[in-house]
């Protein structure tokens, strides 16, 4: 779903030059000019001919530089870059961001969480106070139920009592505040603990602190909760579309059970900074995950994460499974919130009116986006996989739509990064003729400029050396001739 265009530079790549590799000897070779029958007599004519084939070294030009396109105003563009580190509050400047495609990541997402689009903080401000009906007059062992959900993976929560368990006072305290108090970056992360934490709760998920059944009339009641207020939303898992998450994994087997090489790559080493009012999560996150290239060693199949390896697509994990339970839960707050209709009672029911998708596109984006890439969980790329899920399920068991198949990890960050333009305010800077959008804008262009330009040096360089290998056989074969 594109909410917002993403604006980069892909009309400026046909502006870029391209300087055909070229060489005099060679390209005389290739005239009508054919290679002499190895009977023949090898006179001194066809012997200038086949010494001019000889050479040292390559005799083919360097690497013509291939320059970015000239912004149409530079010393805007200047002051925009520079304004990256600002917005990241210090952490990361423009450059290593453009250098390295994780920073690129963490930039966005503290962009975002610095300075939200307004629209998109009233939706959260309504979920917010939903969440508050439903659980603040609860009894703490249910909000304790609650909490247990998504404890141990949570970026932010609601503290830690002294055996790593949520904090109920602190979960009390973040409702009974005014959320337009509350500094961004709190809302987003407490609020996306708790849909995450319904959401894990209403499939029962076994990675949730113990009890992972309810056991007491309190835990039955709050689980009825979770199960009324995303029954009609939940999803097929994303497994059933992104069918290789397991066997991308290194640890995947083939049918034998022998274990599948392959070309393994990690990430991140470590989360991004915490903001005040964060905890790290309870789940290590220096378990990473490490993948392999292909699909099928024998069929030699590209990967899901092996294409985006190639493609320079930071990968952490695989498509998130959990955006499309977080979802769920937002989805049933925010429709609650708005009165678009009641949470459904009746399990499976898909009649009911959702939100409006764009409304959910944002706000999904907001509490997913910056949290799981912050948090060591996801990237954006593959939360973005989880959130385009939800949509796409959702069309298809409308009749809406076809079963929808894997998209491709560079369409969905070319998704990711229109709804980060879209969850980024677009009012001028202090001082500025220029908005917070404007510079995520300005950071994804000269990022597409930068990975256009280094596709194309590297399609030289690979053109450039099978010409070399073309010489050096035509060397190999003039001078094996003249020796004999």
């Amino acid at each position: 779903m594109n909410i917002f265009p993403i604006f980069t530079a892909k009309d400026a790549s046909n502006a870029l030059s391209q300087k055909n590799i070229e060489n005099g000897n060679h390209t005389s070779a290739s005239n009508s000019t054919s290679a002499p029958n190895t009977a023949m007599v090898a006179t001194p004519s066809i012997m200038s001919w086949l010494q001019s084939f000889i050479s040292p070294e390559s005799s083919s030009p360097a690497h013509p530089a291939i320059s970015m396109l000239a912004h149409q105003d530079p010393v805007k563009h200047k002051n925009m870059l520079e304004k990256v580190s600002t917005l990241t509050g210090g952490e990361i400047s423009a450059d290593e961001a453009l250098n390295n495609p994780l920073k690129f990541e963490h930039a966005s997402a503290r962009i975002a969480l610095g300075h939200p689009d307004q629209d998109v903080l009233e939706d959260l401000y309504l979920v917010h106070g939903h969440i508050k009906y439903m659980y603040r007059i609860g009894p703490s062992e249910a909000k304790d139920y609650l909490l247990g959900g998504s404890d141990k993976t949570a970026r932010g929560g609601f503290g830690m009592t002294p055996t790593g368990e949520g904090d109920v006072d602190a979960l009390d305290r973040f409702l009974d505040a005014d959320p337009r108090t509350l500094p961004v970056h709190e809302l987003v992360s407490g609020i996306e603990t708790i849909c995450t934490a319904e959401g894990y709760r209403s499939v029962n998920g076994d990675w949730a602190r113990e009890p992972t059944q309810p056991r007491t009339r309190a835990q039955l009641i709050v689980q009825h909760c979770f199960e009324a207020l995303t029954a009609s939303n939940r999803t097929p898992p994303i497994g059933e579309v992104y069918q290789s998450r397991g066997s991308d994994d290194v640890t995947g087997t083939i049918a034998d059970g022998i274990n599948v090489p392959g070309g393994h790559f990690r990430v991140m080493d470590e989360p991004d900074t915490f903001l005040p009012g964060e905890r790290p999560p309870l789940a290590p996150v220096s378990e990473y995950k490490y993948f392999r290239q292909f699909e099928n060693p024998y069929l030699k199949k590209e990967s899901w994460v092996g294409e985006a390896e190639r493609k320079n697509i930071p990968v952490r994990a695989h498509a998130s499974g959990t955006a499309p339970l977080t979802m769920s839960a937002l989805d049933g707050h925010l429709s609650g919130a708005t009165g678009n209709t009641a949470p459904s009672q009746t399990w499976g029911d898909r009649s009911m009116t959702r939100t409006d998708p764009v409304r959910l596109e944002q706000a999904a984006a907001m509490i997913t986006l910056p949290t799981f890439v912050r948090a060591s969980y996801h990237t954006n790329m593959e939360t973005q996989a989880g959130i385009k899920h939800y949509h796409d399920m959702h069309g298809y068991l409308a009749h809406e739509s076809d079963f929808p198949a894997p998209a491709k990890p560079r369409d969905l960050q070319k998704l990711a990064n229109n709804n980060l333009l879209a969850i980024t305010s677009d009012e001028n800077l202090p001082g500025e003729n220029f908005s917070a959008r404007d510079v995520m804008n300005e950071l994804q262009n000269e990022q597409y400029d930068r990975r256009k330009t280094q596709s194309r040096l590297v399609k030289q360089e690979q053109q450039q050396a099978r010409h070399d290998a073309r010489i050096a056989t035509v060397n190999t074969t003039a001078r094996r001739f003249i020796e004999e």
